[in-house]
């Protein structure tokens, strides 16, 4: 009201968006050498290793390559919620156990990495993926064992997981692309 006793009033819409909950995480892939962990919320995701935020990791489900504390928070509406409880991940020496699986070379590559599959079964099918360090699934193909190379020029200079799958046969390798 002012001094001639006059008042105005305007409209406010106001929006106050909640607090998203705490997330919690599920495991599964433990017995292989990049486990996965799946966020109980489907979007809004930052995945932290150590307390340190993992660039780049925002899916619900994070492969994990190498041990740690692993956590992860979930944003909403501009809100970011609690840290979820800590998930204590130790991954163990699987790649030796399967050293003679398969080999890959030259390591680092240019183009053409060349494979030797080792233990798997001839002239059948193998599902590859290949991970990046922060556990990012990069590429998927289906080989045929007597497939010796896959093209990798296109990936971007860094360390890469090289995954094998056929059946309940699973070999891991790491890779540098130059």
């Amino acid at each position: 009201t002012d001094v001639n006793n006059c008042s105005k009033s305007a409209m406010a819409t106001i929006t106050v968006n909640p607090i998203p909950g705490k997330p919690t995480i599920t495991p599964s892939g433990l017995n292989t050498s990049t486990p996965t962990l799946t966020s109980s919320s489907s979007s809004g995701n930052q995945w932290f290793d150590n307390g340190t935020a993992i660039a780049g990791a925002i899916n619900q489900t994070y492969h994990a390559t190498t041990s740690g504390s692993y956590t992860v928070q979930v944003t909403s509406n501009g809100c970011t919620g609690p840290l979820s409880d800590a998930y204590a991940l130790a991954i163990t020496g699987i790649e030796a156990a399967n050293s003679d699986a398969l080999h890959l070379y030259p390591n680092p590559v240019d183009h053409q990495l060349n494979i030797e599959w080792g233990t798997f079964t001839p002239n059948s099918l193998v599902e590859v993926r290949i991970y990046d360090l922060l556990g990012r699934l990069v590429s998927t193909y289906t080989l045929n064992t007597n497939e010796k190379w896959l093209e990798v020029g296109h990936l971007s200079t860094g360390q890469f997981i090289f995954q094998a799958i056929q059946g309940n046969q699973l070999s891991t390798q790491r890779f540098i692309k130059k």
